[in-house]
């Protein structure tokens, strides 16, 4: 298991979950909640070392989880995993930028058991240039979902490491099909340096 020098705090045995009915995006939220065990209604994210912690540095994200459609779903829906940046993680509204994505994958049936997700992500960036960008590789259910490595889908600009908070990352699944059995859950999100 590597070392995170950020994380978001969860495992196989406590992950977080999102889901229910709806076509929107759905971002895995913060642990803990109100209480321990419970989910926070707010976003997860995995904060980027600032203070030139990591200015110049190659990172690496790791993320993995697993999602079960509806089986009521008589369509083939489906799911689209993104990993996206944002610059101003706290505000009302943040900006997001899709760095990592699955694509549209069609489900591999209706109603099927649980189907995994995972993504592989380098990246740097520095302060002279103010550019975040790297590679990274997704695989869901066992395939291969992007030619290895894809180049970051977004670049991230104007990135300064000197802040306290350069740029945070947070994860998010769409579902095509709105279906109120839909669930996902979340079980590694974590940086390494």
């Amino acid at each position: 298991m590597p070392d995170f020098i950020s994380n978001l705090l969860i495992n196989g045995a406590s992950p977080v979950t999102v889901g229910g009915t709806g076509t929107s995006a759905k971002y895995f939220p913060a642990v803990p909640g109100a209480s321990i065990g419970v989910n926070s209604a707010n976003v997860g994210y995995v904060y980027i070392p600032g203070n030139n912690a990591v200015n110049g540095q190659r990172l690496s994200a790791v993320i993995t989880g697993s999602y079960t459609l509806d089986p009521t779903d008589a369509s083939s829906p489906s799911i689209t995993v993104e990993v996206v940046a944002t610059k101003n993680p706290t505000a009302a509204s943040p900006t997001y930028t899709v760095i990592a994505t699955s694509g549209g994958v069609s489900s591999s049936g209706v109603g099927a058991a649980s189907e995994s997700f995972g993504f592989s992500i380098q990246f740097f960036g520095d302060n002279v240039s103010g550019l975040v960008s790297g590679t990274y590789n997704c695989i869901m259910n066992g395939a291969q979902k992007n030619s290895p490595p894809a180049v970051l889908t977004n670049n991230l600009t104007g990135v300064s490491f000197s802040q306290a908070v350069p740029f945070a990352l947070a994860v998010r699944i769409t579902f095509s099909v709105t279906g109120a059995a839909n669930s996902a859950s979340l079980y590694q999100f974590g940086i390494t340096a």
